[in-house]
Formats: C-alpha cells, sequence, structure tokens
C-alpha cells in the first residue's frame, strides 16, 4: 500500500477516535468499545514511534541553537526509549554552547535531565515496562540527551516517577540531585567521602555537626539541603536571597543567610550559630572566584569544600572536591546506580522533594530564551522546563516513512484518549490470521481497526433512546442503599448545562466523611447514591456562558454528595465559580488531595460567626501576616485538614504555630509551616506546660481537626476566654465563655458560596507559589475497585500523613 494511503488510514483512525469521544457514553458496550480501543491503541502507538523526531540542535561548536530533527535512536541491551514529557534546563547546557566545552560530535542535543514515559525496551531489560512514568538522567550525546522528543536510557540510571509528582516536577531532580549526591558522597578526590546514606546507617551519621552550603536556592542546593538533612546535619546553614528564606527552612536549612555578606560578616554570623563549632565541610553550588574564597575562608583545617566549576583556590591545609556530574564517568557509575535504587521511595516519601518549576512555553522553541535568562542570573529559586510535545507543529519538517507524529499533531481530545487507553491485550488478537502486529502489516491492522471503530460508531448513533436522549453511563462506585454496601456499577454521564462544565476524573481523594456517611446513613438521600468530593481532572465538555475554562484543561475542584456532582465515578459536572487550574508543578494526584481539606480549614478560620472563627481572609493582601506573633494551636496537624490549617495560620502570620501529631511527622509539618510538633499522645497537663513553655501568650485559637471528644475537651482547657474552638464533628464540649464553631465545608451552603469563590480565585496562584502545598499521597490500586478498602483503612486509623487517592480509569474493566 503506498505511504499516502497509509496516512490517510492513520487520519481517518484519528477522526474515529475523535468519534468515539463524543459518542462512547451513549453506547452500553463499553467494554467492546474499550477492547477496540485498546488494541487500535497499539497500532497506533506503532505509528507514533518516527524515525526521525524534532530536536534543538547545537549547529557548530561555539554556535546557534536551531530547531530541526535527530533521527529516532532504537534500544540495545538494557536500554529504553523514552518519551520526553518534560525536559529541564541546566546552566551547563548554556556553557556548553558558549565556551565549546564537553561536546565534541556536532551538529549535537544537549539537555541532560528528563522525564517521560518509557514506549520500547530492549532485550534484558526486567525493572520496566512500556507505558511506565520515568525520570532519568540524560547525557551529552545525541542518543542520550533529552532536547529532543525521543530519548534513550539505561536501565540502572532509570527511576519509576511517583504518583505525588508531575512529569515537570520529576525532570527537576536528576542531574543537580547526581551532582549534590556525587560531591558528598563519592570517595575522594572526586567527593567529600561522606557516609552514604543510601544504607540506614549513613542516615543521621552526621547528628550535631554544622553543614554550610553557598547558593541555597540554585537546583543543586535545594537538593544539598535535603542530603545534608538525611545525613544528620545541624545547623544546616545556607546562603541564599532572604526572599527564599521560608522554602529553604522547609527543605531542611536551619538558618539562611543574606547572600550579600561579606566573608568576614558571614563568618561571625556562623559562629555564634554554631558556638564557634569547627566547619568540616562547605558545599559552594556558585564557585565564583569569590565564592570560592569564602567557602576556603569558612573552612577549619582538613575541612572539605566541595566545588560544581573548576577549582580557583588551592589551600594546602584543605581538601577541594570539584564534582563532574557525568553518570557515565567511571567515579560515578555505581555511584549513581545506588541512588537510583532508592530515588523513587525518597521521592514518594518526600524525603526528597523536586524544585519548583517555571513551565517554558513553546515547547524546545522555549529553551534558548530560558538559556539566555540562566546566564543574565535572571532564574531564582526555580527550575525551568519544557515539554517537548508543546513545540508548534510548523517548525516541524516532513517525516520519514512510518514517521507521522500522531501524539504531538492531535488535538486535546485525541492526545487524552491514546494517553489514557493503556494498552492491555495484544493486537495480534484482533487481527485476521496470518497477520502479524509489524510495521510491515501496519496499513492493513489500521484498516480492520478504523473498520471495526466506525461500525461501534454507527451503533452508538442507534442506540439513543426513543425519546431522543442518550443511554449516557459509566463506571461508579456506588452505595447501593442507606448503610448499604459500596459496589461497582454504572452512574449517568451529565450534559453540562449553563456554567458548568463536565470533566473526566483522573483522581479522586478519599476522605473519611465517606466512611461516614456509608455507616451512619447522614448527608445522602438519593439512592444508589455516587460518593466522593475531591477530583483531579480534565475538561471534556462546556456548557453555555463558561469562559474561564476550555476542553482540555487541567482543573481541580471540589464535588458534592449528590450523583451529578460526586468524583467515585468516571465523569462529573463541575461550577465555573468552584474550579481551578492545576499548575504545572503538580500531579493529578496532588491536586485531588486540595479541594475539601483545604475548604474545610478555610471555612472554619475565615467564614464569619456562627459558620467560622471570623480571621482576616487572607484572599486579600490585608490578611496575609495579619496575626503576626499571635500563637495558633492545631490538633491532628497531620491530617489532610490539619496539614492545610498549617499552611493558612502561617499565611495569616500566627507564630508560634503549634500542632500536636504523631512525632514522625515533625520534619514534614514544619516543612508546612508548624514551628512546634508536640506528641498527640500527651495528656492535657502535659501539653498545656509545653505550650506555656513555647509561648506566654494567651491562646485564642485552637483548630481541632480530630474532634473526638477527648480532643475538644483538651482544646478547651488550652483557650483563654474568648478564644475560638473549631471542630470538623458536633460539639461535646459546651463552654459559656468561648466560641465552638463546628464547620460545615459544603461549597454550596448559602453561607461559603462566596467565601469559597474568592479561595478558587487564588487557588492556583497559591500551589504553583508553594503557599499552599498539597497533600502526600497514597495511590490506591484498582482504581474504583480500591476504594472499599482504602475507606476500610481510613475507618480503622490506619492513615496516617496521606491522603489515599485513586484513578478512576484504572478500574478493571472486567469490574463492569
Amino acid at each position: 500500500m503506498p505511504d499516502r494511503n497509509l496516512l490517510g488510514l492513520i487520519k481517518q483512525l484519528q477522526k474515529y477516535n475523535d468519534d468515539i469521544m463524543r459518542y462512547r457514553h451513549s453506547y452500553k458496550s463499553h467494554l467492546l468499545i474499550d477492547t477496540i480501543l485498546t488494541s487500535t491503541s497499539h497500532l497506533i502507538a506503532m505509528s507514533t514511534i518516527p524515525s526521525q523526531q524534532k530536536a534543538l540542535v547545537l549547529d557548530k561548536q561555539q554556535g546557534n541553537f536551531v530547531l530541526g530533527q535527530n533521527k529516532v535512536y532504537t534500544p540495545g541491551p538494557e536500554q529504553l526509549l523514552l518519551k520526553v514529557k518534560a525536559t529541564a534546563l541546566n546552566p551547563v547546557d548554556w556553557k556548553i554552547q558558549k565556551y565549546g566545552i564537553y561536546v565534541d560530535k556536532y551538529p549535537a542535543v544537549l539537555g541532560s535531565d528528563v522525564a517521560g514515559d518509557v514506549v520500547a525496551v530492549g532485550d534484558g531489560v526486567t525493572k520496566f515496562k512500556v507505558g511506565d512514568r520515568v525520570l532519568a538522567q540524560g547525557a551529552y550525546t545525541n542518543d542520550y540527551a533529552t532536547f529532543q522528543e525521543f530519548t534513550l536510557a539505561d536501565e540502572y540510571h532509570l527511576a519509576k516517577v511517583p504518583s505525588n509528582i508531575s512529569y515537570e516536577q520529576a525532570a527537576s531532580v536528576p542531574l543537580c540531585l547526581t551532582t549534590a549526591f556525587a560531591a558528598m558522597y563519592n570517595s575522594s578526590p572526586h567527593g567529600a567521602a561522606l557516609l552514604n546514606p543510601i544504607e540506614a546507617s549513613g542516615q543521621g551519621h552526621y547528628k550535631d555537626e554544622p553543614f554550610v552550603l553557598l547558593g541555597g536556592a540554585s537546583s543543586v542546593g535545594q537538593f544539598v539541603i535535603q542530603l545534608a538533612r538525611l545525613s544528620g546535619f545541624s545547623p544546616i546553614i545556607a546562603t541564599a536571597s532572604l526572599k527564599h528564606t521560608t522554602y529553604l527552612q522547609s527543605l531542611g536549612a536551619t538558618h539562611v543567610l543574606d547572600r550579600n555578606l561579606s566573608t568576614d560578616e558571614l563568618k561571625s554570623q556562623i559562629a555564634t550559630i554554631t558556638n564557634n563549632k569547627p566547619i568540616k565541610y562547605v558545599y559552594d553550588t556558585i564557585s565564583l572566584s569569590d565564592t570560592q574564597q569564602t567557602g576556603s575562608d569558612i573552612l577549619a583545617p582538613g575541612g572539605y569544600l566541595m566545588l560544581v566549576l573548576a577549582p580557583t583556590v588551592t589551600p594546602a591545609d584543605k581538601t577541594i572536591a570539584r564534582v563532574v556530574a557525568f553518570r557515565k564517568m567511571e567515579q560515578n557509575v555505581e555511584l549513581a546506580k545506588g541512588l537510583y535504587t532508592k530515588l523513587t521511595e525518597w521521592l514518594e516519601s518526600g524525603v526528597i522533594q523536586p524544585n519548583k518549576v517555571d513551565l517554558l512555553p513553546g515547547g524546545l522553541a522555549g529553551i534558548v530564551e530560558g538559556l539566555r535568562k540562566m546566564e543574565n542570573n535572571q532564574v531564582s529559586g526555580v527550575k525551568l522546563v519544557v515539554r517537548p510535545e508543546e513545540t508548534p507543529a510548523e517548525v516541524n519538517i516532513p517525516m520519514l516513512t512510518y514517521g507521522v507524529p500522531i501524539i504531538s499533531a492531535l488535538s486535546s481530545p485525541h492526545k487524552y484518549l491514546i494517553r489514557v487507553l493503556e494498552p492491555q491485550i495484544r493486537p495480534s488478537t484482533y487481527l485476521p490470521r496470518g497477520i502479524k502486529p509489524s510495521l510491515g502489516s501496519l496499513p492493513i491492522c489500521l484498516f480492520i481497526a478504523s473498520m471495526f471503530l466506525r461500525v461501534i460508531i454507527i451503533a452508538s448513533q442507534k442506540s439513543d433512546k426513543p425519546d431522543g436522549t442518550a443511554s449516557t453511563e459509566d463506571k461508579a462506585l456506588l452505595l447501593e442503599s442507606r448503610y448499604g454496601n459500596l459496589v461497582l456499577g454504572e452512574s449517568k454521564v451529565y450534559q453540562p448545562g449553563p456554567g458548568q462544565l463536565l470533566l473526566k476524573v483522573k483522581a479522586t481523594a478519599l476522605n473519611p466523611a465517606e466512611w461516614k456517611i456509608q455507616k451512619y446513613g447522614v448527608f445522602v438521600e438519593q439512592f444508589p447514591g455516587v460518593l466522593g468530593s475531591d477530583l483531579a481532572g480534565d475538561v471534556v465538555a462546556v456548557g453555555e456562558g463558561v469562559t474561564k475554562f476550555k476542553i482540555g484543561d487541567r482543573v481541580l475542584c471540589q464535588g458534592q454528595w449528590i450523583n451529578e456532582y460526586a468524583t467515585f465515578q468516571e465523569f462529573t459536572l463541575a461550577d465555573e465559580y468552584h474550579l481551578a487550574k492545576i499548575p504545572s508543578n503538580i500531579s493529578y494526584e496532588q491536586a485531588a488531595s486540595i479541594p475539601l481539606g483545604l475548604a474545610t480549614a478555610f471555612i472554619a478560620m475565615y467564614n464569619s460567626s456562627p459558620f467560622g472563627a471570623s480571621l482576616v481572609n487572607p484572599v486579600e493582601a490585608s490578611g496575609q501576616g495579619h496575626y503576626k506573633d499571635e500563637p495558633f494551636v492545631v490538633f491532628g496537624g497531620s491530617s489532610s485538614v490539619g496539614q492545610f490549617v498549617i499552611q493558612l495560620a502561617k499565611l495569616s502570620g500566627f507564630s508560634p504555630i503549634i500542632a500536636t501529631a504523631s512525632l514522625k511527622h515533625t520534619p514534614f509539618l514544619k516543612s508546612l509551616g508548624a514551628t512546634h510538633v508536640l506528641d498527640r499522645n500527651l495528656p492535657t497537663d502535659s501539653l498545656k506546660a509545653q505550650i506555656d513553655i513555647i509561648t506566654n501568650k494567651p491562646v485564642k485559637y485552637v483548630y481541632d481537626a480530630i474532634s473526638s471528644p477527648e480532643t475538644q475537651q483538651a482544646g478547651n482547657d488550652i483557650l483563654v476566654p474568648g478564644g475560638n474552638l473549631m471542630l470538623v464533628n458536633m460539639p461535646s464540649v459546651t463552654p459559656e465563655d468561648k466560641t465552638v464553631t463546628r464547620v460545615l465545608a459544603f461549597r454550596e451552603l448559602e453561607q461559603n458560596v462566596e467565601l469559597v469563590k474568592g479561595l478558587y480565585t487564588r487557588m492556583t496562584e497559591w500551589i504553583e507559589s508553594g503557599i499552599i502545598q498539597p497533600n502526600r499521597v497514597e495511590l490506591l490500586p484498582g482504581g474504583l475497585s480500591g476504594i472499599v478498602e482504602g475507606l476500610q483503612r481510613l475507618e480503622n486509623n490506619q492513615v496516617s500523613g496521606v491522603k489515599l487517592v485513586a484513578r478512576p480509569e484504572e478500574t478493571p474493566a472486567e469490574a463492569k
């Protein structure tokens, strides 16, 4: 079959996929449709690994960056081919262009940080499979570089991206974490020979030893702080612009000093902080001549000065370790292998947090301007990241045979369709006998697939009810009756009316209210009923009058416990004014952890009495920092609501912020803004005594995120007369001289509507800037079917410090 016919079939298949998006809900045999789409998704994938790809090419040594092409490499033994979903920029990239270093072969592709999807695996690969979300450090060779659409990776230098971080965040990690790690833990002369924290014996080993970092807000510096904390160093003293103080302290810095201090002033402040302890370790992530000299002057004799650039100081009595973090260098290979064995675990648990990211527009085309900004010192505290698939189509050169870049050329609905239908069934299952699923058979495979899809579309168009309405149903977790069982079934997919949007639920979070609804028969009157009130997903349809959102937007919102707005299903409705876009620095799963928990914290604190404590609202600038030096106490700091209470109290200026929790959560809660974490098991008298030591001021505000009778009584006892006790359950205390506020965070309640509207106007901004950080999440297996066990764990108090999240699209097909 001629190539033009093949291209025509592929375009036809794209059109049918679009039709399926529109008609799928009106056809009852979803399993049949999904089976066909699953099969054809394999064929589409085969046609979307081109032989050529878009790349940002450095045309010659010290030359220009131009948008061009590079070949797509086939993975060899123990190699994988990755689709680059996000790649990060590093200072070394502009230095390669400007100084002509590190690269010998031109035209060259640069870039050394990648997060993406595995699309092909070579022989001998056992730890990863096609479809896995992964991150890796690239190399400055065209087959491993990352400023392109596809790149190779080695199995032993690859880690899975956990569900609690996005591709963009993951791309901020590899090179700079390796740069921090190699300098600190490699053996001399390549590093400072610190005890490696890969082994438990290396974690906390350097307790009470000081560590100094120059350039704490740099990408490398942020990882140095976290590794120093993991190794037990204290104090951890970082220099930076003071605007980054709070963020760097959340990573583990105990002190942040002004980067503009003179060496003498810096030494003086360090001596005060450490009580004149000798400084044995200084990591200089800037490594200019003046910072190297400062680092050398701070160090005690015998100390280590770690540098990222060539040394300009040569002290006779100190050791200089200049790190070169190329993972393939002999001295780095085994060290990096060890790091990658722990990387997923560390990212998932929060031991290592990615950089804050700034997403550049234009895909690969945006890199050049980003590198100029870095060269001109116009980037501070963030990692610049691009998505290659957002490179404008017009820069593309026509591909070779079978090189149709379907994924990058498709509209948002097409992208969505191909992305979510992960292959489960071999395409050969659906091909005529004797035809194998290879590129040679691709034309006939696509032809057969397109005919199947056309049949499904015709059938779906004829499946409407006599009254003309569509039989629109999809998977849902149903509460079959009051006090009944949760069962997998079907729920209607509603059409958005004026001011409404239809969302594809990519992630939904579990809340204690859901098991209480089932157990106590509260809040829900319609059965079978769909529960769930936290979601993150994609806009797939918009009603009349919607102006702020469009199809394809990633959004989060708080649902309701009525079937059309509930979230334990594949599709749900949302109102425009209670919707926020998800910034690129968090994942769907993280976004789903926010809506109800944040609203519960926000309404209790800022709504007017008797619905809240009437605090000055921080949506307006005048409310931010308003309660400076006033104490605030939160019971249940590690609960989902408690975590947001801490962050809002910090935004409002409260200090100290005293949280009760399991002490294992202390570092994490302090990173959110708690100044003190006290053992949740302390009796009331001991708790009051410790609070009195922390502050001699009266405690006017207590938020009890647990609200058991015992915690309510403790909160009441701590409060001064006239104080406000905020509760999430029915009050069991009735003090005459204090105000008790029981929050009902239903967004549709009259007293909440305008307050929550205001919150959603700031939500995206606050999340993107880090003012509000999502909960840490635990992804439940099995999609909607995993929710039942998750709710049982919540009821049995078997969840601590994390938010349970499910992906409805992962519900097994046989559950229908």
